[in-house]
């Protein structure tokens, strides 16, 4: 009997429409239609929500920059209350001492 690969659920946290127009394109070209599922949210407020709802949610990809998180420690709070999700951040305006400081975390990855 053939497996299917394991679905994985990206849950797209940006506030810019064409962000998420083009991370949509670039999933479904990599994963195709079938080996995944997108949620999308443009607030700190539905990405909690989502990440309570949806609690298969496997991937965030996060404009770090330009999303509604007051710190870098609210974002870790995040990741220690779902400790199932991988964050992965995109950024061109990460400070030096941002990226250290999450260079630490085991289940932070970085687009810079």
């Amino acid at each position: 009997s053939h497996l299917s690969p394991p679905l994985i659920t990206f849950l797209l946290a940006d506030n810019q429409d064409i962000t998420r127009a083009g991370l949509r394109a670039y999933i479904a070209d990599t994963f195709g239609e079938a080996g995944c599922c997108r949620l999308e949210v443009a607030n700190k407020k539905a990405l909690i929500e989502a990440l309570t709802t949806h609690r298969d949610c496997t991937v965030v990809i996060l404009d770090y920059a330009l999303f509604d998180l007051a710190s870098v420690e609210e974002l870790l709070n995040l990741g220690r209350r779902f400790p199932e999700v991988a964050w992965l951040l995109c950024s061109n305006e990460l400070s030096d001492a941002l990226i250290r400081r999450l260079s630490a975390e085991h289940h932070v990855g970085m687009i810079l």
